[in-house]
């Protein structure tokens, strides 16, 4: 049996498994790529979002040649000569699954890509530290679900919100979907980021979401990122220190002494977990000096992050913090730049902007008020309209 014969016959076999699984909206903007120009798209995201499972889809439907770019055949083969051999024998659409584990993955595809240019080449990587954008690859980022794509794949209802900041059409939104909303938010906001939570136990998908960051801390960070075994250590710390933390404006010198590392260091460890996407900074919404004096906050890319860090703890996450980094989460994915607010006392946690309108923001439940508005124009974030924004 041939490398070709033997990855195809392990791709039909792979398929199976994915047969009944529904596809995330991402779906088809892939499935439009095919054929078009440029010829290679390189999906990336953070371990756990649906990449394979995508690929495998996109396999069953329109066939092709599939395998990972880590498997002992592959790495002995070659990468170019498997998809060399997959052209001879008449394939015109390949999926490549962690290419980044692959040295000189980048070479390999470029030449094939070049020789071959009538055929889609996917690849995937588990994040930016691995996958640098390329002039000669479309790039498409791959994010956790939202609250309405988990309703859509969990229920099998469409439920879009845009206008986002209508109160009462929020309302009206929710009281027509009520059972389905308020059976599945608390679910979605503790792990419903991640598809594979929708054949998980809540439990045992905390635990799997803990092991997919911690295997990117413990050993991307160390392949790609050259990190050492006491800076490793320390992320670790910092990562609970996090999640057992509300979000504020960070010091980097308290940071330096409660993980027992440099300044340099932090510094270092807090820019490594934002590449692997694991965590984002919020720059304050200043310029100049005040921006260098005030420093960022710092939340979790997905607040089912800060869950399973906490659920290892034995420890309840302070559901403050999940509001807010599921807030900045549908803001990002909605469009939005996102500044924190810093200045005086009363000042709004965010500033959002899109395009021309800029609006300052207030995320809370009971007891938050338009008071730290002062003029401006601004929102209050309550329980039900996070629940609205999140619908898309």
């Amino acid at each position: 049996m041939t490398i070709y014969e033997e990855l195809k016959k392990i791709g039909v076999a792979l398929v199976k498994n994915i047969s009944k699984l529904k596809k995330r909206r991402i779906y088809e903007e892939l499935r439009r790529r095919i054929g078009k120009k440029p010829n290679a798209v390189m999906l990336r995201g953070l371990r756990g979002v649906g990449k394979t499972t995508l690929f495998l889809q996109l396999l069953n439907e329109f066939g092709g040649l599939y395998f990972s770019a880590d498997w002992p055949e592959v790495i002995e083969e070659g990468l170019f000569n498997i998809l060399k051999e997959g052209f001879s024998n008449g394939e015109k659409i390949f999926y490549v699954d962690e290419i980044h584990r692959y040295i000189n993955w980048e070479n390999e595809i470029k030449a094939f890509i070049d020789r071959y240019s009538n055929i889609t080449l996917f690849f995937t990587g588990s994040s930016s530290i691995s996958m640098k954008r390329d002039r000669r690859f479309k790039t498409i980022e791959l994010s956790p679900m939202s609250f309405g794509e988990y309703l859509k794949i969990k229920e099998g209802v469409e439920i879009k919100v845009d206008d986002w900041e209508n109160e009462r059409k929020g309302i009206e939104t929710i009281g027509r979907y009520y059972e389905e909303i308020e059976k599945n938010f608390s679910t979605y906001m503790e792990v419903g980021g991640f598809p594979f939570s929708l054949s998980y136990e809540k439990g045992d998908a905390k635990e799997a979401i803990y092991n997919v960051i911690a295997k990117a801390v413990r050993e991307d960070s160390i392949e790609f990122l050259k990190l050492s075994k006491k800076k490793v250590f320390a992320m670790e710390k910092l990562l609970i220190l996090l999640a057992t933390s509300p979000p504020g404006e960070i010091s980097i010198t308290s940071l330096s002494k409660n993980l027992g590392v440099s300044k340099v260091v932090v510094y270092e460890i807090i820019n490594a977990l934002k590449e692997m996407e694991i965590i984002r900074i919020i720059y304050p919404f200043k310029k100049g000096a005040a921006l260098i004096r005030k420093q960022p906050k710092l939340l979790f890319t997905h607040p089912n992050i800060r869950a399973s860090i906490n659920y290892l703890l034995k420890k309840d996450p302070p559901i403050g913090s999940m509001r807010e980094e599921l807030a900045v989460f549908c803001f990002i994915e909605r469009g939005y730049q996102v500044w924190s607010g810093v200045g005086r006392r009363k000042m709004p946690d965010y500033v959002i902007k899109k395009g021309d309108e800029m609006k300052v923001v207030e995320i809370g439940g009971k007891g938050k008020s338009t008071s730290q508005f002062e003029g401006k124009r601004g929102i209050v974030v309550s329980e039900d309209m996070l629940k609205t924004l999140s619908l898309f």
